[in-house]
């Protein structure tokens, strides 16, 4: 039993113009700067952490096996 013409004139027409009216609703940039905020002072502070953490397994490694990186 095929369905009624008026469904799959709907559903190919909705797959025709999927792509071109396609609209995504977002929040105004300044709202997205806003929310940017807690990310960047996350990563202000966790990189001098990771900076110094690999200098000192560097030299964990250097000083037990000799090898330098």
């Amino acid at each position: 039993m095929s369905p009624p013409a008026f469904i799959t004139d709907k559903l190919e027409e909705a797959i025709v113009t999927e792509g071109r009216n396609k609209q995504v609703e977002e929040y105004p940039v300044f709202v997205n700067v806003i929310a940017m905020i807690p990310k960047c002072i996350f990563w202000a502070t966790v990189q001098p952490v990771a900076r110094y953490s690999s200098l000192a397994f560097d030299c964990v490694v250097e000083k037990l096996t000799g090898l330098t990186l």
